[in-house]
């Protein structure tokens, strides 16, 4: 059998087919769950002996992980053997979902005719592991501006499925004007909060909120304006990056 689908794989590697083609997204969290990948292919439409095969992106589609020819056994690639099960109707199983299952997997039907192999249908379906929002870039929480100057906030946030990042100025409570609500809606789904002409109005702290369905995380900055009425509320003991070359202690 082993034998046979390596012939198989060879003489795809040669043989040049028209294809029809599908694809489809399929959400999955990480941890001890198994997740099923359809593949919406009837192989009883055919009376022609035929291949089902499962290809990874990672692997560049061209090596199959997954392999059945017509009735016969299932041929599972050594490295998933432990962790990859096929259906009877062609489903691909992977079980205690991780971060490296991330991919996009194809489902391919092979028709035998008269010794040529044809390529009749393939699927792409991709699986993306879900991840709770996390930091990967973050400017200084706190900075000093000149007048007139301009700051930029950065706030990279990094998740699957992409977090919506907004920006707040978090508003002081004598300039609420919303009912239990401290914070002033500036920008939606921007991971850069950039601020032009800075004055007194725009000193204060603002805050960057990064979300997706797994959940969410936030984080403050503080702008101090140099000169301004709020230079006063600055902490003495705190380290201010003002550029990249000078830092204020």
């Amino acid at each position: 059998m082993s034998i046979l689908l390596s012939i198989i794989n060879i003489c795809l590697t040669i043989y040049s087919v028209s294809v029809l083609s599908s694809s489809t997204i399929i959400d999955s969290e990480i941890g001890n769950i198994n997740v099923l990948i359809p593949c919406p292919i009837d192989r009883t439409q055919w009376t022609l002996p035929s291949i089902l095969q499962w290809y990874r992106s990672k692997n560049n589609y061209a090596k199959p992980i997954a392999s059945q020819f017509d009735n016969y056994p299932v041929h599972i690639d050594d490295i998933y053997r432990n962790k990859y099960s096929l259906l009877s109707n062609g489903s691909l199983i992977i079980e205690n979902v991780q971060l490296n299952d991330n991919d996009t997997f194809e489902c391919r039907l092979i028709l035998i005719d008269r010794g040529l192999l044809d390529i009749k249908y393939n699927y792409f379906i991709t699986l993306r592991v879900n991840e709770q929002p996390r930091f990967i870039n973050l400017s200084n929480s706190l900075q000093i501006a000149s007048y007139y100057s301009t700051v930029n906030f950065i706030c990279h946030i990094y998740g699957v499925p992409i977090p919506i990042v907004t920006w707040y100025k978090i508003l002081e409570k004598n300039k609420q004007t919303i009912k239990d609500a401290d914070l002033e809606l500036l920008f939606v789904n921007s991971q850069q909060l950039t601020l032009h002409n800075v004055d007194d109005r725009m000193a204060g702290k603002y805050r960057c909120i990064g979300k997706n369905r797994l959940g969410t995380i936030q984080y403050d900055f503080q702008l101090f304006i140099r000169g301004s009425i709020y230079w006063r509320r600055f902490p003495e003991s705190q380290s201010v990056k003002i550029n990249d070359s000078l830092i204020v202690k």
